[in-house]
C-alpha cells in the first residue's frame, strides 16, 4: 500500500484527464456559436458528450453562469435556451419554425424602457426584450395561398374558387 492510502494510480489517473481552466466555457461558448439558435442546458450537456467534452452538471451550470457574467452569452427565456453573444441593450428575435435568433441593436427602445421605469421609480431596471414570430427564410418555404377567399358574396376555400372561375368561362 503506498503512502497515498492506495490512491496515488486513482489521483493521476484523475489529473491526466482535468482540463485546463476555462476549457469547458470555451467549449460551450464554441458550441452556441456553431448552433445557430438556442440550446437549453440539457441539449449542451449532450452535445459536449458526443464531442468527447463530457462534464458534470454542476460544471456545466458553472460554465455557463460564467459566461453569462462575462456578456459572451445570453439566456433567451422565450426559447428557454442560451446563445452566443451580448444581449445588453439588444432585441432577441427568435423564429419559431427554425429557432434562429437574430440579436438586433435598438438603444431607442431600451432608452425609452429606462425613462419610463424611472417614472414609476424603479432605479438600475434590468431588461429582457424578446420577440418570436417566424423568420422570412421560413415565411418563404410556406404556402401563402389563402385558406379561404371570397367568390361573389360566398368565402370559399381556394380550390373552390378555381373551380368557380373555370365555371364561369364555360
Amino acid at each position: 500500500m503506498s503512502a497515498t492510502g492506495g490512491c496515488g494510480t486513482a489521483t493521476t489517473a484523475m489529473a491526466e484527464t482535468r482540463r485546463p481552466a476555462g476549457h469547458l466555457n470555451e467549449a460551450i461558448l464554441r458550441l452556441l456559436q456553431d448552433a445557430g439558435q438556442p440550446l437549453r442546458v440539457v441539449e449542451i450537456r449532450a452535445r459536449l458528450d458526443r464531442a468527447g467534452e463530457a462534464a458534470a452538471p454542476s460544471l456545466i451550470f458553472r460554465a455557463i453562469r460564467q459566461l453569462a457574467e462575462r456578456g459572451a452569452i445570453h439566456k433567451i427565456e422565450i426559447a428557454r435556451g442560451y446563445v452566443a453573444g451580448d444581449a445588453a441593450r439588444r432585441i432577441a428575435l427568435l423564429c419559431r419554425a427554425c429557432g434562429e435568433v437574430t440579436l438586433i441593436d435598438c438603444p431607442e427602445a431600451f432608452d425609452a424602457l429606462d425613462a419610463l421605469a424611472e417614472r414609476h421609480g424603479l432605479a438600475a431596471p434590468k431588461h429582457m426584450a424578446e420577440a418570436a414570430g417566424i423568420c422570412a427564410r421560413c415565411r418563404e418555404q410556406v404556402d401563402h395561398r389563402p385558406k379561404v377567399v371570397a367568390v361573389g358574396d360566398r368565402i370559399v376555400a381556394p380550390r373552390l374558387a378555381e373551380q368557380a372561375g373555370s365555371d364561369a368561362g364555360n
